[in-house]
C-alpha cells in the first residue's frame, strides 16, 4: 500500500481532532467557572436576603434553622449528575449579618443539627456553637506592613498569653504600647525541638 496515507497526515482528520480538543476545553471552562462563582456557606445579599448553599451528599433532606425561625428547606441544586456532588440551595429573606444558623440534616429517618462547615464566624468551640451570617462586604482599615528592619514580632501562644483567642484580642493594645507590631499565633504545643507545626 504505497499510496495510503496515515490518518494523523489526512488534514480534516487533524482539523477535526483539534476542534474536538476545543469543545471538550470550553465545556471544561464553562463548567468550573458557573460553580466558581457561587461560593458555598452563607451569602448576605444587600436585598436583605442570604442564599445558603452546602455540600451534602447521599442526604434525605437538608434545611436551615436560621436564629428561632421556621426550618427553610433546601433543596438539591441542578446540574450535579454525580450523586457524590449534591449541593443543597435556599435563599431566605429578611436576614442581617449577625443572624445564628445551622443546618438541619436528615438521613435515614435521624434528625441532626450542624454548623455550616464554610461559616466565615462561629459563636464559640464547643458543641452547642452556631455558624453567625457575616457581611463578606466590610472593609478591613487600612493597613500598612512596618518594614523588616522596625518589625517587632511577638510569638504569641494564646494558651499562655490571655487564655482564649477574645482573651488575647483584649490584650492587644497593651502588645502594641510595648513597641511590639507584628504577632505571629504560634502552635497549640511546643515540645523539646520547638513548635509542633
Amino acid at each position: 500500500m504505497a499510496g495510503h496515507r496515515p490518518l494523523s497526515s489526512r488534514p480534516c482528520a487533524r482539523l477535526l481532532a483539534k476542534c474536538l480538543l476545543l469543545v471538550v476545553a470550553l465545556v471544561l471552562v464553562s463548567a468550573y467557572a458557573a460553580r466558581a462563582g457561587d461560593p458555598l456557606g452563607a451569602t448576605l445579599h444587600k436585598d436583605g436576603t442570604t442564599t445558603f448553599r452546602v455540600w451534602a451528599p447521599f442526604v434525605d433532606a437538608v434545611a436551615v434553622n436560621i436564629q428561632g425561625r421556621a426550618s427553610l428547606a433546601l433543596t438539591q441544586e441542578v446540574g450535579h449528575p454525580d450523586p457524590a456532588d449534591t449541593v443543597w440551595t435556599g435563599t431566605a429573606a429578611g436576614t442581617k449579618a449577625g443572624d445564628q444558623y445551622r443546618y438541619a440534616i436528615q438521613f435515614g429517618g435521624v434528625m441532626r443539627e450542624f454548623n455550616d462547615p464554610r461559616a466565615q464566624q462561629l459563636t464559640g468551640f464547643d458543641a452547642n456553637a452556631r455558624s453567625v451570617i457575616i457581611d463578606s462586604t466590610f472593609d478591613m482599615p487600612p493597613f500598612t506592613e512596618p518594614t523588616f528592619n522596625a518589625m517587632v514580632i511577638y510569638e504569641l501562644h494564646i494558651g499562655t498569653f490571655n487564655k482564649t483567642f477574645t482573651g488575647a484580642v483584649a490584650k492587644l493594645d497593651y502588645l502594641q504600647n510595648l513597641g511590639i507590631n507584628a504577632v505571629e499565633v504560634v502552635t497549640k504545643t511546643i515540645n523539646w525541638q520547638g513548635l509542633d507545626a
